[in-house]
């Protein structure tokens, strides 16, 4: 372990030490709504394979979203929520997209 990370730790375990002892307040957490991705394609009444087409992932992707394995970011959550909250005007804007 390099010095640089070994002082990184150092200071993370002292904050903490801070936080507990009520010394320093915890940093504010930040929680992203992520859609259920499994409920918004099927709402719309698509396979795996025509929903990761339109949106233009890939369908391993796609299953990850699913399972939560992996959490969709950046411009594809952006996607995602356009298609939660707006789904038909969504879909027209998508319709005869080519990946």
């Amino acid at each position: 372990m390099e010095a640089e990370q070994i002082d990184s730790l150092l200071a993370s375990v002292k904050e903490a030490i801070g936080i507990k002892n009520g010394m320093l307040r915890p940093a504010p957490v930040t929680r992203v709504e992520i859609p259920d991705v499994a409920a918004l394609r099927k709402g719309l009444g698509l396979s795996q394979e025509e929903f990761a087409y339109r949106i233009q992932v890939s369908v391993g992707t796609l299953r990850n979203w699913e399972q939560q394995r992996r959490m969709p970011t950046g411009t594809s959550l952006a996607l995602l929520r356009i298609l939660e909250r707006e789904p038909e005007a969504a879909m027209r804007a998508l319709a005869g997209q080519h990946a």
